[in-house]
């Protein structure tokens, strides 16, 4: 048996592409008990409540916890779309929480004079990773895997 998306081979009865990550159409229910014996089937493929599209688009929401959330969720931590923006969602909350504490850090350590200053700073920095975070979004609802420096590398390696 192919996976209909890749084309790597699956074993039978399989739910998921080893390869790809991706649910298999054909994967019913399989069971070696006798018809009528009461014993249960094997489980199928957990169906996807939102496309995988939406579902990394999703991962951004809540930055570090919805990436939790996307990895841990069945359907969708099988797929590679939805566990790269999870793990690059990870990265940049981290990241950005990181440029929070520096900026606290200079305000606690800067004579008065310059709070406006750093905190003006700190207000635009914080607009300019919300305007990533829905840039990015919208490149994971396009279905695009558009890496961040640095920080898409270190979520293409967690694949």
């Amino acid at each position: 048996m192919n996976c209909t998306h890749c084309g790597a081979a699956v074993a039978e009865g399989a739910a998921y592409c080893p390869s790809c990550g991706r649910p298999m159409a054909a994967a019913g229910p399989t069971s070696s008990a006798a018809p009528g014996t009461g014993a249960a089937a094997a489980p199928t493929a957990i169906p996807a409540v939102i496309s995988m599209n939406v579902a990394a688009m999703l991962a951004y929401l809540l930055g570090f916890i919805s990436g939790i959330i996307f990895l841990l969720w069945e359907p969708y931590r099988r797929d590679p779309l939805v566990r790269f923006h999870a793990w690059q969602s990870i990265y940049l909350s981290a990241v950005w929480i990181g440029i929070r504490i520096l900026f606290q850090i200079f305000l606690a350590i800067t004579p008065v004079v310059f709070w406006t200053f750093f905190g003006l700073l700190a207000e635009l920095v914080s607009l300019a990773f919300l305007a990533l975070v829905i840039w990015m979004m919208v490149q994971a609802y396009k279905g695009q895997r558009y890496k961040l420096p640095i920080i898409g590398e270190l979520a293409e390696q967690r694949q």
